[in-house]
């Protein structure tokens, strides 16, 4: 007889900072069943992957500033190919639905800002 099960979704990938989070999760449970030496080792790496997380947290904002000025300068044409790649390129629906919601958002806010005819 055939399976009349249906199918489950999958998980989006995760992505660098769900697996850091993950580790931080997994340090946690570890901390609590350690020894008191072995805390202070956990306590240290926990501290070195915040402290990296915030690292690369800051640089993504330093990245997104230089790319936001130089989209600032584009023209029209290189702007349109650019929004349609990032659309593209991404691979969560729930991101897509937020980017869709933007794009309504700011063709309603250009429409007002159309001096009538």
């Amino acid at each position: 007889m055939a399976s009349t099960r249906t199918p489950t979704k999958s998980a989006a990938p995760k992505g660098v900072a769900d697996h850091l989070q993950d580790a931080l999760e997994d340090l946690d449970r570890a901390r609590e069943r350690a020894g008191e030496e072995a805390r202070e080792g956990i306590d240290k790496a926990v501290e070195q992957i915040r402290s990296a997380i915030r690292s690369r947290a800051e640089a993504a904002q330093d990245e997104l500033a230089e790319w936001r000025e130089a989209l600032e300068q584009a023209g029209e044409d290189l702007k349109r190919e650019i929004g349609l790649l990032a659309v593209r390129m991404q691979d969560s629906p729930k991101t897509l639905k937020e980017i869709g919601a933007e794009v309504r958002r700011r063709t309603a806010e250009l429409r007002t800002e159309e001096p009538a005819d």
